[in-house]
């Protein structure tokens, strides 16, 4: 079930970044992945999409207004990581602030499960599949992926562990 979840938001994530119903001019470079999902998606919940997403923008954008010079400052600042300045903002937030922030997240989540309910299991394994492909195109190593290389890069360090042992016993006989 957990996984499914897990599935389920980055579906989502990936549909509410990569979908816009917004009038398609010709400079705009659709991709196979956009048409695909725009296909698997009935007229509806492409619409809901959308409303979604305007949704979080605004939501974002009161938020934002509500931050203090200092804040944004923190925001701005380019020597900060993405989770160094997410840390550095939450420290400096007032109790209205994080309860704002913690309504909008709990918006677009609630947002998020409405949306799941709308998908059949047809629309939700094609939307996998499509999720997969674009892993795979742009290289994201998987959880599985990441378990695989270090237990590769285990059986490495063994390998040179082992053979540095043999030359010390080699070097030892020598002596």
């Amino acid at each position: 079930m957990k996984k499914v979840k897990i599935i389920l938001s980055i579906t989502a994530a990936i549909v509410f970044s990569s979908i816009s119903i917004a009038q398609v001019t010709p400079d705009v470079k659709e991709t196979p992945f956009k048409d695909a999902v725009k296909e698997i998606l009935t007229k509806e919940q492409l619409s809901q999409l959308q409303e979604n997403k305007e949704a979080i923008k605004a939501k974002k954008e009161t938020f934002k207004a509500s931050l203090s010079k200092d804040q944004l400052a923190i925001l701005e600042d380019a020597t900060l990581g993405k989770r160094e300045k997410m840390q550095a903002l939450r420290e400096t937030l007032t109790d209205a602030q994080k309860e704002t922030f913690k309504a909008n997240r709990e918006a677009v989540r609630a947002n998020r499960e409405a949306f799941r309910a709308t998908l059949s299991d047809d629309q939700k394994q094609q939307l996998r599949a499509i999720r997969s492909e674009v892993r795979e195109s742009r290289g994201v190593i998987t959880k599985r992926g990441a378990q695989k290389n270090m237990q590769q890069a285990k059986k490495q360090r063994i390998k040179e562990g082992k053979a540095n042992i043999k030359k010390r016993r080699q070097n030892m006989r020598d002596q």
